[in-house]
């Protein structure tokens, strides 16, 4: 009963994976349609820090992504956000720039906790048809202080 049960999970977990995974996307419409694919990743990306989950935020990721930015070092990011800021609640699209190989767009978040302003800056790329995330930053005067004590 128990081995059902996990294998269950585990087909749940690879469903969710491959449902909300990388978007197919040609290298027009990846230039044209940015904020089309950008805005549900972020949202995604953001959602999964208020969770701490992990799977649901590396659906995205790049390989060389996911191979840096480790469960481990997800989750105490997830706690270090949410200690100084809070949970996410929105953002708001401030900028979009698309080069050859990259794309780069800029949110302003909002979280629950928040004393200034909170900059989420995502790198994409077109990998193979593949929109994928190849960086993430949150960028805040809290955070900053908060990461300069913890080193």
């Amino acid at each position: 009963m128990k081995l059902k049960i996990k294998a269950l999970a585990g087909i749940i977990v690879l469903a969710a994976i491959i449902l909300s995974g990388c978007t197919s996307i040609d290298e027009e419409s990846f230039n044209a349609d940015i904020e089309g694919y950008a805005d549900p990743i972020a949202e995604n990306a953001l959602l999964a820090l208020n969770e701490k989950n992990y799977t649901r935020f590396s659906a995205d990721l790049d390989p060389t992504m996911k191979k840096a930015f480790t469960e481990e070092v997800f989750l105490k990011s997830a706690d270090i956000v949410q200690d100084e800021l809070g949970n996410y609640t929105s953002k708001e699209l401030m900028e979009i720039n698309a080069g050859e190989k990259h794309t780069v767009v800029v949110y302003q978040a909002n979280f629950e906790k928040q004393t200034d302003d909170v900059i989420l800056r995502l790198i994409f790329v077109n990998s193979e048809g593949q929109v994928e995330l190849r960086g993430i930053w949150l960028d805040s005067s809290q955070l900053k202080k908060r990461m300069a004590l913890e080193r």
